[in-house]
């Protein structure tokens, strides 16, 4: 699924109307269509339920008074909320207002508790700022309503070009027209919708666009041949583990090998080499000491994972400086952040991918952790930009970076929030780099998976018992076959 940003969708809309000569009038039909479709699915009983169609002035009201045109041919119990005189309208909201006048549809003055589905047309994707008096009130009673809410494009209140503010409107079902909107999906916004349906309005492809991570990113996984060997699916050299984290250098490794790769070699202290062995035999060990010279294996591998479990020892520093000077696709997570964060400039243009989560990159940027809560894309953007690597800023919604690309994945699972998930995260991107993707199909794949993982591993377990070698033992399973890890996002 595709992801836009506000300004490309007005162009859109403007290039359907400018070049391609659609009257904007059949856009808005469409759009209402596109709605009512929507609903019906959601609302198989609609025509038993009271509707209330709440209308502010701009397109989206207009929008909201071709909805309840329609619902109102086809059989249903609808009334209108004009928040302001339809006078005042404009074009085609304007025309469908007066439509609907024409037509024996009640217009009432407040809104009560006797409606089972409020239809939200109050602010479109142009809305920015801050919600003011009296709309402020009527969010407020449509958000502690116990109707159905159902929002037109984009629950009101919420700003696709800024910070969304504490009044927006949290609906049920949004059905947003043409694409779905990245800024919806991050930040504060993210709670302003439990199910997102995209329907068609007869717009054009976007040239813009940024990636959903979905169970369609399956198909970005490495192919298989059956004529293979080890060799085939890429070697990895895993710098991880110390003296009381030898689980980390477990989980990471067996994610590496669960997800595909041929061949895994731990580099690790002496001293948790046994447990390692007695753990993880299918992995090879390098001993790590003062007089190891780690650099020269590394020449030999395909990827690297550096950090889970490390330690921030003066060796691990001089070695990960070492590592990353051979500029081999690199994945760093964990105490490789936390050196990282003493001298980001050593990974500057270097082929590596960052995992922080939003702690650690807080370290890594320089920027408040409340501060990237609220614009987390804006400083994700601006280290990247600065630093040149792809990032995987992992949070309850997790996005990923790099120069222009940008992707998301909304699956928040509650049961991944346990200690070595980030682990196993990290291991599957190695291997996905391993198996010859970029940096960027690799860290979309890896996320892909982990959280495929999570969903079967919790559907199986449920989210309060999981841990995270429940996550790894279902890597496999999610690399059979597509997992379906957004329900909530759908398109038409």
């Amino acid at each position: 699924m595709l992801l836009i940003e506000s300004e490309e969708m007005i162009s859109l809309e403007q290039k359907s109307i400018n070049e391609y000569k659609i009257p904007s009038a059949i856009l808005m039909e469409n759009a209402a269509m596109g709605f009512v479709n929507a609903l019906k699915i959601e609302r198989s009983n609609m025509q038993s339920e009271k509707i209330c169609v709440i209308c502010g002035k701009g397109n989206n009201a207009g929008d909201g008074y071709a909805i309840a045109r329609l619902l109102k041919l086809l059989g249903n119990n609808v009334c209108i909320l004009p928040l302001f005189d339809t006078e005042i309208l404009l074009g085609d909201a304007k025309l469908n207002a007066e439509i609907t006048k024409n037509m024996d549809i009640s217009f009432i003055n407040e809104l009560t508790d006797e409606y089972d589905i409020i239809i939200d047309a109050i602010f479109g994707t142009g809305f920015h700022g801050t919600v003011e008096s009296p709309i402020k009130e009527i969010i407020k009673k449509i958000n502690s309503s116990k109707a159905y809410i159902a929002s037109v494009d984009i629950p009101s209140g919420v700003s696709l070009s800024g910070d969304t503010g504490d009044y927006f409107v949290k609906c049920d079902l949004c059905v947003s027209f043409g694409y779905a909107k990245f800024g919806q999906l991050t930040g504060n916004s993210q709670a302003s919708f439990k199910k997102l349906i995209v329907a068609p309005i007869s717009i054009p492809k976007p040239n813009k666009y940024y990636r959903l991570i979905n169970q369609n990113t399956f198909e970005l996984l490495p192919k298989r041949e059956p004529l293979s060997h080890k060799g085939t699916f890429g070697k990895v050299l895993a710098y991880t583990g110390s003296y009381g984290m030898a689980g980390a250098a477990v989980l990471s490794g067996s994610a590496v090998l669960k997800s595909g790769a041929g061949m895994l070699t731990i580099a690790c202290p002496d001293d948790i080499i046994p447990t390692i062995v007695h753990e993880f035999p299918s992995a090879m060990t390098l001993p790590i000491n003062e007089n190891s010279n780690i650099t020269q294996k590394a020449q030999t591998m395909d990827a690297l994972l550096i950090g889970c479990g490390l330690g921030t020892s003066p060796l691990a520093t001089k070695n990960l400086n070492n590592l990353t000077e051979l500029n081999l696709p690199t994945v760093i997570d964990a105490d490789g952040l936390n050196i990282l964060s003493e001298n980001i400039d050593i990974i500057k243009d270097k082929n590596a991918i960052l995992t922080p989560h939003v702690a650690e990159f807080s370290r890594l940027s320089g920027v408040t952790v409340s501060d990237i809560k609220q614009n987390p894309v804006k400083h994700l953007r601006d280290f990247c930009a600065r630093t040149g690597v792809c990032v995987v800023l992992k949070d309850a919604v997790t996005l990923i970076c790099y120069g222009e690309k940008l992707a998301l994945c909304h699956a928040p699972n509650s049961g991944m929030a346990t200690a070595g998930s980030g682990d196993v995260l990290a291991g599957v991107i190695a291997s996905m780099l391993a198996q010859g993707l970029s940096l960027f199909d690799a860290a979309c794949c890896g996320v892909y998976v982990h959280s495929a993982s999570g969903k079967l591993a919790k559907e199986t377990l449920g989210e309060a018992g999981m841990i995270s070698s429940d996550i790894l033992n279902f890597v496999p399973k999610a690399m059979m076959s597509p997992t379906d890890i957004t329900p909530h996002i759908k398109e038409l």
